[in-house]
Parts: structure tokens; C-alpha cells; sequence
């Protein structure tokens, strides 16, 4: 290989203005989606639990779309980072759940990075790691600071009869059935992401 082809071969695995674009579009969108999924299921308070789950399908497209569109070093990172710096200006989450959702982030670049973003058993696990810390990122509060988030989410305006049920559910058996589903679901997620890119976009010739 040349020099000039190296020099090349680099260059274009820097992310690029059109990657951004691409980043900050998606990145928006995972956030939405996200949060849609939250708050939908907060509804029903020990639904909640299963949120990322809930989230799953659609965030899984979004997140190989931004592989395939952006197969390079740091546009997963930066797109999670985007989607935890949207939780943290709202300020319902605090600043524990975008700080794991970060780590989620690296944790899936480095992981899809291992197989060049092209292999999909990389990819899946990137995004399956990538939704569970955030999905603990959530579950935190209740956790290890349980009477403090009790009582800000007894400020916010929600009943008691609301939220203890949440809570003895997360400390019972809810913690790990929530585990479970978002991990069962980000792999289920992972693979419709993979079959909508290839149905609808590649033959639109979108990616």
C-alpha cells in the first residue's frame, strides 16, 4: 500500500460533516424515541420497568441505520452522547442516567469497532450493551438513592400509590425481568434493524 493510499484509507474513516448530519439527525431521533417509549409506559408504573424493551424495535433501526450510514471510529459514541446530553438538559433523569448512557455509548463503539461495523454479531451486542446500561442508567435512582428519588418524584406531582409499587417492584423481581427483556429485545431490535436496512433502505438505495 502506498502512502497516498494509506493517507487515503485514513481519511476517510475520520467522521465527516455529512457524518454528523447523519449523527445529529439520528442521534435526535434515538432520544425521541426513547423518551416516547418512557413516558408511554409510565402509564402503567411497573410497565416502566420494561421501557427499553418497549424501545427496542425502533432504536434498533435507528441505531444500524447510523452503521451503515457512518461505519466509522466514535458515530455510535457521539450519537448516544447527543441522545444523554438531550436527557440531561430535560432534567428528569438526573445526571446518573445520561452518565451511563454515555458509557453505553463508548462500550457499543468499541464493540462494533472490533468487527469493523460490518459484522453483524458486533453490531447486535454493540446496541444490545449500548440500551442496557441506559436501561440501568434508569434504574439507578431507584436502586441506590431510592428515598431520594421517591421524594422527588413525590414533588414532581405523582401520588405515593403511584410510585411504591414501582419501587418494590424494581427491588423484587422486576430488576431482573427488566434485565432480561431489554437484553432479549435489543437483540430482537438489532436483527429488525438489520432486515428494515436491507429491505427498504439498500434497495432505495439510501445506504
Amino acid at each position: 500500500m502506498t502512502d497516498n493510499t494509506l493517507t487515503n484509507t485514513m481519511t476517510t474513516k475520520k467522521l465527516k460533516g455529512r457524518d454528523f448530519i447523519t449523527i445529529g439527525i439520528f442521534g435526535l431521533l434515538f432520544a425521541i424515541t426513547e423518551i416516547i417509549a418512557a413516558f408511554s409506559s409510565a402509564i402503567i408504573p411497573i410497565l416502566w420497568t420494561f421501557c427499553m424493551a418497549i424501545a427496542a424495535i425502533p432504536c434498533g433501526i435507528i441505531f444500524m441505520y447510523i452503521i451503515a450510514k457512518a461505519p466509522k471510529r466514535w458515530a455510535i459514541a457521539t450519537a448516544i452522547t447527543l441522545c444523554c446530553l438531550i436527557y440531561f438538559l430535560i432534567g428528569t433523569y438526573g445526571i446518573w442516567t445520561p452518565l451511563f448512557g454515555v458509557v453505553g455509548g463508548l462500550l457499543a463503539d468499541v464493540i462494533a469497532g472490533t468487527g469493523k461495523y460490518k459484522k453483524f454479531s458486533k453490531n447486535a451486542i454493540a446496541f444490545v450493551v449500548c440500551i442496557t446500561l441506559q436501561w440501568l442508567g434508569f434504574m439507578q435512582p431507584i436502586l441506590f438513592t431510592t428515598d431520594q428519588y421517591i421524594q422527588s418524584v413525590l414533588e414532581s406531582g405523582m401520588s405515593e400509590t403511584y410510585i411504591m409499587p414501582l419501587v418494590d417492584f424494581i427491588q423484587g423481581p422486576g430488576f431482573i425481568a427488566g434485565l432480561i427483556a431489554t437484553i432479549i429485545m435489543g437483540f430482537v431490535g438489532a436483527y429488525v434493524g438489520k432486515n428494515v436496512l436491507k429491505k427498504h433502505f439498500e434497495k432505495a438505495g439510501v445506504i
